[in-house]
Order: C-alpha cells, then structure tokens, then sequence
C-alpha cells in the first residue's frame, strides 16, 4: 500500500469524524431549539407572580451549583496535596518500593530503588525485575510470585540486589497481592537494605568458623599427647 494511499485513507476517516461531529451537534441544536420553545409556551402561559416565582427558583438553583462548584474545586485541591504528599512519602521513603505486573516486569518504583541499582524510576518501568537480581536468586524472585498467586497472603524472603558498583545489595522483601483497576494481579513490595547485617553476620560466622577451628586442632592435640 503506497503512502499517498494511506494518507487518502486517514483523510477520509478524519472526514467521516467530522461528518458524525458535524450531525451530532446538529441534532443537539435541534432538541436545545425545541425544549427552548417547549419553555417559551409554558411561560407564556404563567402569570407574573408565576414567573417571579420561576425566576428565583433559577436563581437559587443557578447559586446552589456555584456553590457545588466551589466545593468540588476545593476537593479537587485537597486531592492533589494528598496525592503530592503521597509521592514525596513514596520517593522519600527510607525503604525501596516497587510494584510488579504477573509476569514480573516493574510496574512503578520509588526514587531509592532506583539509586540502588544505579539507574532511574523511568528506566525500571517495564523491565523485569529479574534482571537487576543476582541469577542466583531467579528462581527465588519467581518463586515468590508463584506463593503468592497460590496462598494470597503476605510474603517474606532475603534477595541479593546487582548493585551498579557491582557488588550485590542484600535486601529483604516484603510482598503482598492486589489487584490492579481491571482485576488483574499486582505484587506490591517493600525492599528493605540488610547488607550492613549481613556483612556482620558473615564476619561473626567466620569468627566463630575460625574458633572451632582453633578448638578442634587443640583437641587434636591432646588426643595426640594422650
């Protein structure tokens, strides 16, 4: 199909639009004519009393929506203040925050997950999680999902995060399901940095390794003497 063909084709349905436009707004027309004389019949009918009476039932209406206008202006702002905190408390959160589709891919993150793994919110948006975690831990990040498809109840697990300076960033995940406007499943999750412990863990295990070790060759010893 050649390109002068498809733009006749776009020509002709933005024409077709204007057309079902153009036909909509002239029936409009027509019934606003209609009810207009409807109106005028009907006043022309009432005495002067009964318009005096009309009228300042339209203008107490006319003042209760200006009323209702103000009030759902003001609602308005205080929506978007709620929302503008929740955003900053999103960002500014100590913790990573992440959201993920069913299949794994980043639904939205925070600003502190973003840092972690050395890139931005937008740049995670889509991709899998999985590939900013350890491939040791591929099965445990799938894993995860599974339990909670399976069970619906919160989960708990330790991930290894690929860090950009290269080296892996213990976390530990906190999850639970919901669903998404269309009923579709999401996993929310909380990721909280526990590399400072694991390192302390890791140095008291090879602490006390090295002691037993100590204790053995000193047993040994002794067996030896005996």
């Amino acid at each position: 199909m050649t390109d002068d063909h498809q733009l006749g084709s776009e020509d002709d349905d933005y024409a077709e639009l204007r057309g079902g436009m153009r036909l909509l707004r002239e029936q409009a027309e027509a019934q606003a004519l209609i009810k207009i004389a409807q109106s005028a019949k009907r006043i022309a009918t009432l005495d002067p009393d009964q318009v005096r009476g009309l009228m300042h039932e339209l203008s107490v209406h006319e003042i209760e929506l200006e009323m209702q206008n103000e009030e759902l202006r003001l609602i308005q702002a205080e929506l978007e203040g709620a929302l503008g905190r929740y955003f900053e408390l999103y960002d500014l959160a100590p913790v990573g925050y992440c959201s993920l589709s069913e299949t794994g891919r980043v639904l939205q993150a925070n600003q502190l997950l973003a840092t972690w793994l050395g890139t931005s919110e937008q740049a995670l948006v889509t991709r899998p999680l999985a590939s900013f975690i350890h491939p040791d831990e591929h099965d445990n990040e799938y894993l995860l999902r599974r339990r909670l498809l399976n069970r619906g109840s919160p989960q708990m697990c330790q991930w290894r995060f690929l860090s950009h300076a290269g080296n892996p960033i213990w976390v530990q995940v906190q999850a639970v399901l919901r669903a998404d406007a269309k009923g579709a499943p999401s996993f929310h999750l909380v990721l909280t940095n526990i590399d400072e412990l694991k390192q302390t863990q890791q140095a008291l295990q090879a602490t006390l390794n090295e002691q037993n070790a100590r204790i053995q060759a000193l047993q040994q010893q002794l067996s030896n003497c005996s």
